[in-house]
This record gives structure tokens, sequence and C-alpha cells, in this order.
């Protein structure tokens, strides 16, 4: 049953992630929404979901802001604002790193 008991935790960290991905979020929270320590949840996160937490919480944010680039016009700035990231420098690093892409030529990619 720790196995279940992990599923759980680690399931109620992602939900949190997900309600939370415009605010700043740190593994530490994280670990203790999960009820656990940081070093232990980063570990059984990595068992769960194949990223470590900073990882997975970047490609959460990647994945809300492909979706604003598709269907909004928002800036670039609004749209990393919107997406949890600090900056829209960041953002535009990280989203390319993701997908392979700036965000401007994801948008023109998109029909």
């Amino acid at each position: 049953r720790v196995g279940e008991r992990w599923d759980s935790t680690i399931a109620r960290s992602l939900e949190f992630l997900h309600a939370n991905i415009t605010s700043p979020l740190t593994v530490d929270e994280l670990a203790r929404v999960a009820g656990y320590a940081r070093h232990h949840f980063t570990r059984r996160f990595k068992e769960k979901t194949g990223l470590a937490p900073i990882a997975y919480m970047r490609e959460a944010r990647c994945e809300r802001a492909a979706g604003l680039l598709a269907t909004t016009r928002l800036s670039v700035k609004e749209i990393a604002a919107q997406s949890g990231f600090e900056s829209s420098s960041y953002f535009c690093r990280v989203f390319l790193q993701s997908t392979g892409f700036t965000p401007s030529e994801f948008r023109k990619s998109r029909p």
C-alpha cells in the first residue's frame, strides 16, 4: 500500500502544480503539499513522472504557453506571465529548448 500512498501524494502535488502554474512554485512547496521531505519527494516524483519536479514544471508551463500561442493574440510577454515564467527572455529560452521553436516561430507555424 505504500506505492498507492506515493501515487496519491504525487497526484496531489501535480494537482497543486497545475492549479498554481502561474505562481512562482518551488520544489519545497510541492514536497510540503505531498507531505514528504524534499529529497524523498524529488526521487519519487521522478520515478512516477519520468522528470524531476523542476523539469516537469517547465514542461507544464511550456504546454500552457503553447496553448496560449496557438489560441490567442496575446504578446509573448503576456503569455510568459500567464504561463508562470519569471521573464519573457527566460520563457523564450525555455520554450525554444522544449519545442525547438521560438514562441514567434511556433505561433507562425500554426494554421
